[in-house]
């Protein structure tokens, strides 16, 4: 030591460094060679290594000695305090190493030696040597080539290691004994014996209480123990401590915890891990932020190589570091809030980094994630699935899997945009790694699925992603991306997808909720404006875009800006967006204006109604310069002048006035074609008034409007004149038309040949009367601009209500319901009939098709415009809706207003019915938006065929009368043949043309359902208040009119309607965005001009949803719908009286069926909605809708609020009052129409459907648990109403299928269910003919399907059952068949079977249900008739499920008593031999035919019956039964038993030819029945 410490030529000795031990214990690598001074002087090269311990260490007799001296020698040095001035004092004493063995003397001495006599500065370099000293120790430990005594090193080590952490927080330094502790830990794997389990299991239990001990040891405790080849038992304890320790753990632990679970858990503990996971969330994972959000161990957590929080630092030292460190985010110097949020991100970063890394290798753990997502409830997902799923999906496959996971969850309702937003928001710098791998792909393949509810999802997906990731580059692959679905030539639901993206991020902008991510950026639109280039570019691509494809387009860009000089700069500076700004747009728009196609300029119109609406935020009326602005509309009365944002809009908005305008350039340029309908001016009139409808224009664009469009709906109006004389033809009133060439055509005596004969029709105003509509007039004009200008009629009407409507900021109705009771100037209804119509002129008829079509149109626009008025008026209380008394403020009756929209309909109706007629008709009108329509070739074919003469000069070829007589006879049947395909052909012809024009008609708000809640519209003439239904005897109920065009409609109405906002599951559904019909209902048209309309999500529509169930209620629509019910159940349901007479109502009036077939659509649709059943907002409004349709009663208040308590007594009394109604509707009248019936069962299975989902959803209903009383009560009804519908006889025509006595049969057994009790006493004495459905199965098989078979040749029909005949059987029989497995597999699980008590109870009854299906089965073997190839196949399936059932169910429950009860179980095994018999005969049958279905299903039917022989072979062992049983060979049989002969056989049979060698053999084939391949149980 003095020689390596002396420096050459003397002098000082230098002082020691760090390394001044290495000649004892070496630096822990490969050293210099050893040199030796001998006593003589000489150096001698002795050693390979320039360590002394490890040379001594490769001796194996003392390797194990000084191991476990060194290791012992380790909690000493972590003792001593530092600076040893207690040293200095003292007297060094010298040790002779050779006077004693103890190795601990030598190490101390050669210690004391060093400390002793030596200057501060060597005080302070042996203190570091004394803190070397411990690594250097156990670096030769763990660089050992071979450990000789594993066992007991690692015993010393592990004793150590549980003294240091007890002594820990003692005298004794703590980062030394940290720095000890931490390098015995992972010391431990390279000293283990592997071999030894022992071993590892107390390394194990140490590390365990060592990091119970000290939960900052978690870290190195997993790491050593990954290392480590644990058993399975050994890896599951130490999984299931890993799990533990995720709720507990620091933050910073966590990415290592989750690291170790990903790559070590046991494949078995899959489930547990995933579970666990899922458990967690982002944000705030690890528990509390005071105990585990401090700062340095989030910094030593993410990169210590010994796993220590710091660089050496303990527990303390990581407090310290929280409060004191320095920090690298926003918050300052110091680890702060802010500070803590990023440190934590981090943590997380690492966390899902270390996941997706293990689930790219782990396929079962991915697997198990999926697996356990699938099975999720959709209430009960956590926003750890979502990122969870992204982690999974970087692995490439897993992708595919992952979108199918997110595309059914989507689909059921699992994963909203709430549940999306809740995973992405905030946590943007955790989720960073995963944004490029699998977000950003996943939000793709969503948006690219079929599924509308999936394209939603990733819809908000990418909105999500945008607004929390701001980095630009991120950022622009989102832009880039939703372009790229815009311009990819995809789907327009992709398109639709990609465009609502851009508007919710413009409309919402980026949020400001104290996220991380969302700090600095507050703007959507300036957010965008970065990527507006990218924007720019769509408008290359909107000639193939929908109208709501466009209109969002437009507005993104206006309200995004740009090609400006109001900006700072070009990277999201403040613009001002609608003035001057965005030149490539508006060239674009006036592009488009210029077309002469009206397809093309709607592009213009859209843009520059986009423009007004954008425009509208910087227009500021209160400040103007009066010299520098101009007047509003040049009007001279106009006195508020405009300012310059004002101006631009208003001169846009003129612009596409005048290139719309008839006068200036029509919409279809010089070519005009007035069949194409849609002009472009209508298209404007529509594009405003859906402007107006957003609630975003400014009042100088509205009143433009109201200025340049208010004259324009008295163009259409002809005015009426007072007349003192009668009436004259064609006039309803005495008033007299002003216009000479319209009273010309009502007289007859116009020479304008295109027009018919007209009149003044549906004067609902009679005297009062001042105009008319001239549809006629304009219809027969000889001028084209003014026949289409009909198409600008609704929606001018539509526009100018909707600018005077309070809803949308207007004054009232007031100003333009004078036409709502004024007549319509149509063609006379003589004109319209069959006769009238063929002796019309082809222009003539033109002309009254069109007249009618737009008559029509006119009354749906006008119910839609004033139904909400007249219901709820503006400004007055709601009870004004009800006492019609009292008057709006804004002047109009009330009362009046409804009686005229009831007649309103009336006349909507009357006029439907004569263009359903003409329009059949006249195939050269072409309604609006639809291409003309060509006659198919095959009519003319057809009349050419019938046109054709007989030629007499083709006589020549006939050598006598009989052969040209027979070639008249062959031409006169292809005529009449030509003549039926013809008449066939014109008449689906027809059909079609009829169905396009009403279909093309404007379509009936929902709104118009309000007018079922008017008292005008009662069937009782009910005075306000309560209603009088109840109050009126039968007799005079029975008198009252119900099924009228009025109702049908309405009803209809309502049907839609509530499909509409109640889709059913199977329908992928979202709210439409792609229609181009403006014309519809505002509820379901997408509007993008409307403020905030484009953040709707899943609880907004919801919201839209309910909103219309309150307007329902509030309108007393379903009070209406109970005043009808209640009536038709009267009219059908009540007694007959003794008199007849003559104004009763017949109950089978076709109307009235045809009426209440609707009624039963819409009922269904309301209790079928999941909606209403599945949250606890829905069923607080079924029980209203329930108590108003059950009651009806009009003085209540149903309103539905937070705060409305629900009434569980109070809806299971409206599902049963409504299915007493619906029962009584249904058997009453003894109705002969099969369907009608069937609508009325369908009716009452869902009042039944309803109630069993609203018990099952309050958690009522249960595995095992019995069923409410109300639910029992409805299950008996209706299983005893179906039964006696199969008893009635029904019409000729009735058709027996699946969907009607199938059904019915259906219903009867399934309901029929009897509940077994769950008293064991009780259950031992109940008969079993009287548990389950046995009885209905009994009343089925025995007087229904054997009574046929009683029949002449199996025809039918049953005397006791109609519905039970030829045609009947295969439906009933496959029915019947399908319930043995299920009722088998029910009995099984229910409580008779649960008790020994009961088990005998339990096998009388499988027997009498085995004995019943070898009653059926034996059906088709007794009977050939029967035996037709789809009954075998229904046989043959059905056997095998009841098989299977039986394998798996009855044949446990038999081995486990079989002693006590030998006999019936035997009697149940050779009753399910006979059924294995006859399918072995199936079988044998369709390989001899040949049959493809029979054969599909006969392996798995072979299959089953292997298995039931094997399993009762088995249950007869164990018993010592198998003596019982007997097997024989193999005989083929037929259907009907008997045995199947070979070829030879059936010669000799021919050639004996003896009627007496026939009985015998046929006597000996009975015989034969029992030589069968199964086993065949002995009696005994």
């Amino acid at each position: 030591e003095n020689v390596s410490n002396e420096p050459p030529g003397g002098g000082p000795a230098t002082p020691r460094t760090p390394g001044g031990n290495d000649l004892a214990f070496g630096g822990g690598g490969a050293g210099k060679s050893g040199v030796t001074v001998l006593g003589d002087g000489r150096a001698v090269q002795a050693f390979d290594s320039s360590s002394l311990v490890r040379t001594l260490l490769r001796v194996d007799a003392l390797q194990s000695t000084l191991l476990t001296a060194l290791v012992q020698k380790l909690p000493e040095f972590a003792s001593d305090e530092e600076g040893g001035e207690d040293d200095q004092d003292e007297e060094m004493e010298e040790v002779d190493p050779d006077a004693t063995e103890d190795p601990n003397a030598i190490l101390d001495s050669n210690i004391k030696n060093t400390n002793a006599g030596t200057s501060a500065a060597d005080r302070e370099q042996a203190t570091a040597d004394q803190e070397e000293i411990p690594r250097l120790i156990l670096s030769q430990i763990r660089w050992l080539d071979h450990v000789v005594d594993a066992t007991t090193l690692t015993e010393v080590c592990l004793e150590v290691l549980t003294l240091l952490t007890s002594s820990s927080g003692g005298d004794a330094p703590e980062a030394l004994i940290r720095t000890i502790v931490l390098d015995l830990i992972a010391t431990l794997p390279d000293i283990v014996d592997e071999t030894k389990t022992e071993q590892i299991d107390s390394i194990v239990s140490t590390l365990t209480d060592v990091r119970n001990e000290d939960s900052t040891l978690l870290i190195p405790c997993l790491d050593a123990l990954s290392s480590l080849r644990l058993s399975p038992e050994q890896l599951r304890g130490v999984t299931m401590d890993a799990l533990t320790s995720l709720q507990t753990a620091d933050i910073w632990c966590l990415p290592a915890v989750c690291k170790f679970l990903v790559q070590n858990a046991p494949a078995s503990m899959c489930e547990d891990v995933v579970e666990a996971l899922r458990e967690m969330r982002l944000g705030g994972i690890g528990g509390d932020e005071e105990d585990h959000g401090h700062a340095a161990a989030a910094t030593g957590g993410a990169g210590g190589a010994d796993g220590r929080p710091g660089s050496g630092g303990g527990g303390r030292r990581r407090r310290r570091c929280g409060s004191e460190g320095t920090g690298n985010g926003s918050g300052g110097n110091g680890y702060g809030s802010d500070g803590q949020v990023l440190l934590r991100a981090d943590a997380e970063c690492l966390m899902l980094e270390s996941f997706a890394q293990g689930m790219q290798y782990r396929p079962d753990l991915s697997s198990a994630l999926m697996d356990k997502i699938k099975k999720t409830p959709s209430s009960d997902h956590l926003a750890s699935d979502i990122w969870l799923l992204l982690c999974c999906a970087v692995a490439p496959h897993n992708k595919s899997q992952v979108k199918t996971v997110f595309r059914s969850k989507a689909a059921s309702g699992g994963f909203s945009p709430d549940l999306i937003g809740e995973a992405i928001r905030g946590n943007g710098r955790a989720l960073s790694h995963l944004f490029s791998s699998s977000a950003l792909d996943l939000a793709d393949g969503l948006v690219r699925s079929p599924e509308a509810e999936a394209r939603g999802l990733g819809g908000f997906l990418y909105s999500e992603m945008f607004e929390e990731f701001q980095d630009p580059m991120q950022r622009q692959e989102i832009v880039g991306s939703l372009v790229t679905h815009v311009a990819s030539g995809g789907s327009s639901d992709e398109i639709d997808t990609a465009m609502k993206v851009f508007s919710r991020l413009v409309e919402g902008g980026a949020r400001n909720s104290g996220s991380t991510a969302s700090m600095g950026e507050t703007d959507g639109v300036s957010s965008l404006r970065p990527f507006r280039p990218y924007l720019s570019s769509l408008l290359d691509y909107v000639r193939g875009m929908t109208s709501s494809q466009l209109r969002r387009l437009f507005m993104v860009l206006f309200t995004v800006g740009g090609n400006d000089d109001d900006g700072d700069d070009d990277m999201g500076g403040p613009r001002k967006v609608g003035v001057g700004g965005c030149d490539d747009v508006q060239i674009v728009i006036r592009k488009y204006l210029s077309m002469p196609s009206a397809f093309l300029k709607r592009i213009g119109i859209i843009g520059a109604v986009a423009y007004s609406v954008t425009g509208s935020a910087n227009i500021v009326e209160e400040e103007f310069d009066p010299e520098a602005t101009e007047v509003e509309g040049g009007s001279e009365n106009q006195t508020v002048p405009l300012s310059e944002a004002a101006t631009d809009v208003i001169n846009m908005l003129d612009s596409v006035r005048d290139s719309c305008g008839v006068g200036a350039q029509n919409a279809f340029g010089a070519d005009f074609d007035e069949s194409n309908g849609d002009t472009a001016l209508a298209y404007f009139l529509d594009e405003l008034c859906l402007a107006v409808r957003g609630g975003r224009l400014a009042a100088p664009v509205k009143n433009w409007i109201l200025d340049n469009f208010s004259s324009s709906l008295e163009e259409f109006l002809g005015d009426l004149e007072p007349s003192e004389s009668e009436p004259s033809e064609g006039m309803e009133s005495q008033m007299v038309i002003d216009d000479p060439s319209d009273r010309a055509i009502v007289s007859g005596t116009s020479g304008n040949r295109r027009s018919p004969r007209g009149a003044l029709r549906f004067n609902i105003d009679e005297d009062d009367a001042v105009v008319y509509v001239k549809f006629l007039s304009l219809a027969a004009s000889d001028d084209p601009s003014l026949r289409s200008s009909l198409t600008q009629l609704c929606p001018l009407l539509r526009l100018l209500a909707t600018c005077h409507d309070t809803r949308y900021g207007g004054l009232g109705l007031s100003e333009i319901d004078a036409v709502v009771g004024c007549p319509l100037f149509l063609p006379r209804s003589d004109v319209c009939s069959c006769e009238g119509f063929h002796d019309l002129f082809p222009d003539q008829q033109l002309a009254a098709t069109m007249s009618s079509f737009y008559a029509a149109s006119w009354c749906r626009e006008m119910v839609n415009t004033f139904v909400h008025s007249a219901a709820f008026p503006p400004n007055a209380e709601r009870e004004s809706a009800t006492f019609p008394d009292e008057s709006s403020q804004d002047g109009s009756d009330p009362q009046e207003l409804r009686t005229k929209l009831v007649q309103k309909i009336k006349a909507l109706i009357e006029i439907q019915e004569d263009l359903n007629f003409c329009s059949s008709k006249a195939p050269q009108f072409t309604p609006p938006g639809f291409a003309h329509s060509m006659p198919p070739v095959e009519l003319d074919d057809l009349q050419r065929i019938i046109d054709e003469e007989y030629d007499s000069d083709a006589d020549v070829g006939f050598s006598n009368d009989k052969e040209r007589g027979k070639e008249v006879k062959k031409r006169a049947k292809i005529k009449e043949k030509a003549k039926n395909k013809l008449s066939k052909a014109r008449k689906k012809y027809e059909e079609s043309l009829s169905e396009r024009s009403l279909g093309a008609l404007r379509p009936i708000s929902s709104s118009a359902c309000l007018v079922l809640g008017f008292p005008e519209c009662s069937v009782i003439d009910a005075a306000p208040g309560a209603s009088q239904a109840l109050s009126m005897c039968a007799g005079e109920m029975r008198k009252l009119k119900v099924g009228g065009g009025v109702e049908t409609l309405l009803f209809s109405q309502l049907q839609k309607t509530i499909d509409r906002i109640f889709p059913k599951k199977k329908i992928s559904w979202l709210k439409s965005s792609s229609g181009d019909s403006t014309g519809g209902d505002e509820q379901s048209i997408d509007n993008p001009y409307a403020g905030q309309s484009l953040l709707s999500n899943k609880s907004a529509v919801g919201s839209d949803k309910f909103k219309t169930l309150d307007e329902f209620l509030a309108g007393y629509v379903f009070g209406g719908l109970y005043e009808h019910m209640a009536t038709i159940a009267e009219i059908r349901g009540g007694a007959d009286t003794e008199d007849d007479d003559e104004d009763e109502v017949d109950r089978n009036d076709e109307n009235l069926l045809h009426c209440t077939s609707i009624i039963f659509a819409c009922v269904r649709s309301l209790l079928d909605a999941d909606p209403l059943t599945a949250s606890a907002r829905g069923r607080k409004y079924l029980e209203q809708i329930m108590k108003q349709m059950t009651t009806g009663d009009r003085t209540v208040s149903y309103e539905v609020g937070d705060r409305t308590p629900f009434s569980l007594p109070s809806l299971r009394k409206g599902l049963s009052d409504g299915f007493t109604m619906i029962e009584e509707m249904v058997m009453g009248g003894e109705t002969a129409d099969l369907a009608f019936a069937m609508e009325g069962v369908e009716t009452l299975e869902a009042f039944l459907r309803c109630a069993l989902r609203v018990e099952t959803a309050l958690g009522n209903i249960s595995k095992g648990a019995e069923e409410p009383t109300e639910i029992q009560g409805l299950r008996k009804k209706l299983s005893e109403i179906c039964h006696k519908l199969l008893r009635r006889t029904w019409s000729d025509d009735a058709k027996y299928n699946k969907s009607t006595v199938g059904k019915l049969a259906t219903l009867y057994i399934d309901f029929s269910c009897s509940a077994i009790p769950t008293d064991v006493d009780q259950a031992a004495k109940v008969d079993t003919m009287a548990l389950g459905r046995f009885g209905a199965l009994s009343v089925i098989i025995n007087d229904m399907l054997k009574e046929l078979t009683n029949t002449e040749d199996c025809k039918g029909p049953v005397d006791a059952y109609p519905t039970c005949s030829s045609h009947s059987f295969g439906t009933l029989f496959s029915a019947v068949l399908n319930f043995f497995p299920n009722e088998l597999a029910f009995i099984h699980a229910s409580p008779l079977a649960a008790s020994n008590k009961t088990a005998r109870k339990t096998l009388e009854y499988d027997l009498r249900l085995v004995d019943l299906f070898c009653d059926l089965f034996s059906l088709t073997k007794e009977n050939p008739l029967l035996a037709k190839k789809p009954h075998l196949l229904s046989q043959l399936k059905a056997g095998s499920a009841f098989l299977h059932t039986f394998n798996t169910k009855a044949v446990k429950f038999l081995e486990k008593n079989f002693q006590d009860n030998q006999k019936t179980s035997i009697a149940i095994i050779r009753a399910v031999q006979a059924v294995t018999k006859q399918m072995g005969n199936v079988i044998t049958f369709a390989k001899r035919e040949k049959d493809s279905a029979l054969i599909k299903e006969t392996p798995r039917a072979k299959r089953l019956m292997e298995a039931f022989l094997h399993k009762i072979k088995i249950l007869m062992r164990k018993n010592n039964c198998l003596t019982a049983i007997w097997q024989g060979k193999l005989t083929e049989k037929n259907i009907d038993g008997s045995t199947v002969k070979n070829k030879e056989e059936e010669d000799e049979d021919e050639e004996e030819g003896s009627s007496e060698e026939e009985e015998d053999s046929e006597e000996q084939d009975d015989d034969d029945d029992e030589d069968d391949d199964e086993s065949e149980v002995d009696d005994d």
